[in-house]
């Protein structure tokens, strides 16, 4: 990819000003020059009158042209045998705030952009949008006469600002939607085993990113399948060979390099169920792995279930298909057991090897452990109540909290002690009455302490990371109710 020259500028505050040794982006050093006085005023920069009212970009590249910017003309007095050259500022803004130097071309009294350098400067600094781009220009202005190149007026004296509207050009064709196709045997493909992929709300030059979770059955994956990236167009036209395929030494892999050429094969996954698959398509890369988006749960009694039901309890949840967590209420026997399940029965079920070992904090009388899920024994806690539970699916650690107390804390109390909240029979939903004002910040937090929390928003809260404090809509008396019975897990406020 071109690196834009910036061309460094000298300082020159009455006259010119001579530096030793100096490269100023032309290839030209500075030896000593010797210039007669002269002062900036002595040149004049106008907007060329050739200048079209949409620039595109791409028909000047394909013409070998450059771009007609701006015309100098000099005063008396000018020093003979002087030429001129430019270093434009180009922004989006009138402020210049954020802006960027691009090297002009000096032609006579003529300036002009290189069409693939100013497009190189929009992608880099502004936006890799190919679509119509205001910017505005001013320009820096030097004598030049052999090795000799100097800045009339210093690098802060500007001459003729104007504006232009460019249409730059994309290096690559980005469609604005893809779709993921998967086939038996790697040669016959159908519209009919397609799959959508998500995009952000950004214009997909900028955010080039494509990603969605699959879900294909065992019965359809069978022992493998092929798969390939559709464009858009090329799958409205139910046309497969311009698909989007791998490297051939990619073609088993999880992660890989894309090929949109000829020499492309198609990808081929064992996996099967949830899949997170991502691709870039300016990088032209490829990443999937297992997307389980639930983790489930039996046992003795957990969410109200036991080991009789044939629906289990949907407890952990992810946001990276690595690192789940979730609330249980755990009852129905002295040391109540349950398994993790990856999926709704016992399929999907993995336990433990080796037995927790608890350990308890006197002064909260908080119980911990932590195990690794990798076998088939039942997991145990020592008595009933309501635990947070962590797992990372990758590597089957998981840990185990007992939660005594959950409260509210924010600017309403100074985020000073939690304002303890009162639990339903079956540990899931909780309630507190509490004053707040518009604007305020708060949060859920467990056992008093920052362990453990929620935030975020009521509709959808989070307990990954550190949460964003929960913000009250309107001042009011609030009966605030925490439900830890559904997920994602959500809060109610009841205004009194």
């Amino acid at each position: 990819m071109k690196k834009i020259a910036i061309l460094p500028i000298l300082a020159l505050a009455m006259g010119f000003a001579a530096c030793d040794d100096v490269d100023l982006g032309t290839g030209i050093p500075v030896v000593n020059p010797e210039l007669p006085a002269a002062g900036p005023d002595l040149v004049t920069v106008t907007p060329a009158a050739d200048i079209p009212s949409v620039v595109n970009l791409a028909e000047y590249y394909e013409r070998v042209e450059n771009v007609p910017v701006a015309v100098v003309s000099a005063a008396e007095g000018w020093p003979e045998g002087y030429g001129f050259g430019a270093n434009v500022e180009v922004s989006t803004t009138e402020d210049f705030a954020t802006s960027v130097r691009v090297p002009a071309v000096a032609l006579g009294e003529n300036f002009y952009f290189e069409p693939a350098v100013l497009n190189e400067a929009i992608r880099e600094t502004f936006t890799k949008n190919p679509v119509e781009i205001t910017l505005y220009l001013r320009y820096n202005v030097s004598a030049v006469k052999g090795n000799e190149n100097v800045v009339l007026g210093g690098p802060d004296k500007f001459y003729c600002p104007m504006q232009i509207t460019v249409l730059p050009y994309p290096p690559y064709v980005i469609e604005p939607t893809y779709y993921f196709a998967w086939s038996a045997d790697g040669i016959d493909w159908t519209v009919n085993n397609t799959s959508k992929f998500n995009h952000s709300d950004n214009n997909v030059y900028d955010d080039p990113s494509f990603s969605q979770v699959l879900n294909l059955s065992p019965a359809v994956v069978g022992s493998g399948v092929y798969w390939k990236i559709i464009p858009g167009s090329v799958l409205d036209n139910s046309d497969f060979s311009a698909a989007i395929g791998v490297v051939e030494a990619d073609k088993a892999k999880a992660a890989g390099s894309l090929d949109a050429g000829s020499t492309q094969v198609p990808g081929f996954m064992t996996l099967s169920g949830g899949i997170e698959f991502k691709f870039n398509r300016e990088k032209l890369t490829f990443e999937y792995k297992q997307a389980i988006p639930n983790i489930w749960m039996a046992g003795n009694g957990v969410n109200g279930t036991s080991w009789n039901n044939s629906q289990f309890a949907m407890v952990l949840w992810t946001e990276d298909y690595v690192n789940y967590a979730g609330y249980a209420h755990l009852y129905g026997a002295a040391e109540p057991a349950f398994k993790f399940s990856t999926i709704n029965n016992w399929d999907g079920g993995f336990g433990v090897t080796d037995a927790l070992e608890f350990t308890t904090n006197p002064e909260t009388g908080v119980m911990t452990a932590s195990g690794n899920a990798n076998g088939g024994k039942d997991i145990n806690v020592p008595a009933e109540g309501l635990y947070f539970i962590k797992l990372n699916y990758s590597t089957k650690a998981f840990n185990v909290t007992s939660i005594k107390t959950i409260g509210m804390i924010g600017d309403f109390n100074g985020w000073g002690s939690s304002l303890a909240m009162t639990p339903s029979a079956d540990m899931l939903t909780w309630t507190v009455t509490v004053d707040l004002e518009q604007g305020q910040n708060w949060k859920f937090r467990m056992n008093d302490g920052w362990d453990i929390n929620l935030g975020g928003v009521l509709e959808s809260l989070t307990c990954f990371g550190n949460p964003a404090n929960i913000v009250a809509a309107e001042t009011g008396t609030y009966e605030v109710t925490l439900h830890l019975d559904t997920l994602p897990y959500t809060a109610t406020l009841v205004k009194k």
